[in-house]
C-alpha cells in the first residue's frame, strides 16, 4: 500500500478511537477508568514479597564471595536467573489480579470478590491465568536484563578504578559493607534504561 493510503487508514483509526472514547466516557463516568485499582493495591504487598524473596534466594544460591575483599560477586548468569525468578514470583500474584482489574473496567462485575468468584465458578482457574504466558514472555526478559545489569554496574562503580567506596554498617564490628545511596541510584537507573531499551 502507498504511504498516502496508510496515512489515511491511521487517521481513520485514530478518529474512530477518539469517537468511541468520547461516546463511552460521558455515559459511564471517568471513575470507571479506576475500577479495579483496588486489586492492584491489594496485590502489591504479596507480589513484591514474592519478588524480593525469590530474588534474594536465587542471588544467594549463585553468589560467590571474594576471599581477598570479602565482597559478594554475582555473575551475569546468576543475575539473569535472579531476575527471572523474581519476575516469575511477582507475576504469579499480579497476573490473575490484572485479569480481574480488566474485567472490572469493562463493567462485567460489581466488585473484585464478585469477579473472582464468578470466574472461578464458571471459567475455572485457567481464566485467571490466561494472560500469564504472554505476561512472562514480556516481563521476564526485562527482569533478567535489569537485574544482571544492576549487579554488574554496582560492582563496576565500586571497583578500585572508581572513587566510590563501600561504607561499614553503623554500630557493627563485622567486615560486611553497605553500598552508598548514590551508587545504588546510579546502578538501578542505568539498569532500568538498558533493560527498557533492549526489550
Amino acid at each position: 500500500p502507498s504511504s498516502s493510503s496508510m496515512e489515511l487508514a491511521t487517521r481513520t483509526a485514530s478518529a474512530e478511537t477518539a469517537s468511541t472514547t468520547s461516546a463511552l466516557l460521558p455515559s459511564t463516568n471517568y471513575i470507571r477508568l479506576w475500577r479495579g485499582v483496588q486489586t492492584m493495591i491489594l496485590g502489591c504487598i504479596p507480589a513484591h514479597a514474592f519478588y524480593f524473596s525469590s530474588y534474594e534466594i536465587t542471588k544467594a544460591y549463585f553468589a560467590t564471595v571474594d576471599p581477598h575483599t570479602n565482597q559478594q560477586h554475582l555473575s551475569t548468569t546468576g543475575g539473569m536467573a535472579a531476575g527471572a525468578a523474581a519476575t516469575f514470583g511477582h507475576d504469579c500474584v499480579m497476573a490473575p489480579l490484572d485479569t480481574i482489574k480488566q474485567r472490572l473496567q469493562l463493567g462485567h462485575y460489581s466488585g473484585m470478590y464478585h469477579a473472582a468468584q464468578h470466574m472461578w465458578q464458571f471459567e475455572g482457574l485457567g481464566a485467571l491465568y490466561r494472560s500469564f504466558p504472554i505476561t512472562l514472555l514480556t516481563n521476564v526478559p526485562y527482569g533478567m536484563i535489569m537485574v544482571s545489569t544492576n549487579e554488574y554496574l554496582k560492582e563496576y562503580l565500586l571497583s578500585p578504578n572508581n572513587n566510590q567506596e563501600t561504607l561499614p554498617p553503623p554500630h557493627s564490628n563485622s567486615n560486611s559493607k553497605i553500598l552508598p545511596l548514590w551508587t545504588c541510584l546510579q546502578a538501578s537507573s542505568m539498569a532500568g534504561m538498558v533493560a527498557a531499551a533492549m526489550t
